[in-house]
């Protein structure tokens, strides 16, 4: 109950001021839908392309303001593109999940080809490296049976819940980096022993 209530204080204030400055119900953020479509575009394969995912979007949101007879809102071009993503996953469920598969891929390590080849092999190592470390330090604090020891094993699999998660709606590894680093505490506890 504590982390609700807490979760609650931090984030009402937003919600209230979405709500003055949209006329609308967003209890986090607007953005949200665009993410959602891009992750489903084929046109981008499922990432980000700048170039590519702006001609989509500006698409997409053209058609539905003439629909619509009016230029969008913030928060009707949030609701058109959840719609379109959406609409994609029922409509293409295969492609979808192949699409989720890649994001997955890049999310937990980074494609190998492209540009800077030497260096995206050795991101990929450092992070096997890293994660072979961090499963090994919470196995190590999990048999020392303390609360220290469960917490480990509680954030190893938070990280890859949310990766998860953010895999399956977001097009881009980045909303995972700043969580990855929690694992680098798992890993030194690995080291240290």
């Amino acid at each position: 109950i504590p982390v609700a209530v807490a979760c609650l204080v931090v984030l009402t204030p937003w919600a209230v001021r979405n709500a003055l400055v949209f006329h609308a119900f967003i209890p986090f953020s607007t953005g949200g839908g665009e993410v959602f479509a891009l992750g489903t575009s084929t046109r981008t394969d499922g990432r980000w392309d700048g170039t590519l995912w702006r001609q989509e979007r500006d698409s997409l949101l053209a058609a539905e303001a003439a629909r619509v007879g009016h230029l969008l809102s913030v928060p009707e071009v949030d609701r058109t593109l959840y719609r379109v993503g959406r609409e994609r996953w029922r409509t293409d469920p295969a492609t979808q999940l192949e699409l989720w598969v890649k994001r997955l891929w890049r999310t937990f390590a980074l494609p190998v080809i492209g540009s800077l080849q030497a260096l995206r092999i050795g991101f990929l190592l450092a992070l096997a490296l890293l994660y072979t470390l961090s499963f090994a330090g919470a196995r190590i604090a999990w048999r020392r049976g303390t609360a220290i020891g469960r917490l480990g094993m509680v954030v190893l699999a938070a990280y890859f819940a949310h990766g998860l998660i953010i895999s399956s709606v977001a097009a881009s590894s980045r909303y995972t980096e700043p969580v990855r680093t929690m694992l680098l505490l798992l890993a030194a506890g690995a080291v240290a022993v």
